[in-house]
């Protein structure tokens, strides 16, 4: 069994000068490389953990 943890948070501003994939990329890009702080993030809105079935064989999703 794997734990997946969905997280939902309302942006900044400032967000709206940006285009979407350039903010995808740079949030994957940060949490990636082990920071602590959500770029552009406001306020976490909402967090949610499921769980799913291991599927050891496939490879990990790249970010956008």
């Amino acid at each position: 069994m794997v734990k997946k943890a969905i997280i939902e948070i309302s942006l900044v501003e400032e967000s709206t000068e940006k285009a979407n994939k350039e903010i995808e990329k740079e949030i994957f890009n940060d949490l990636s490389e082990d920071r602590l702080v959500i770029p552009w993030c406001k306020k976490v809105e909402k967090v949610t953990v499921t769980e799913a079935q291991s599927r050891s064989h496939q490879p990990l999703k790249k970010g956008p």
